[in-house]
């Protein structure tokens, strides 16, 4: 099965993105980029090979 979701996650992670820009430079607080932050060990396990099972 193959399942696509064409351009539509990236623009929403772009859309996130802007809007914490846009946060951050209004108000200069990092609490909320802060607080939706992916742990390092977790954002680097998304670039781990993948396991192939046999």
């Amino acid at each position: 099965m193959r399942l696509s979701a064409g351009s539509g996650i990236p623009q929403a992670l772009w859309s996130v993105a802007a809007g914490m820009a846009k946060g951050f430079l209004d108000t200069g607080s990092a609490g909320p980029l802060i607080a939706k932050a992916m742990p390092y060990g977790d954002l680097q396990a998304l670039f781990l090979p993948a396991q192939i099972k046999p």
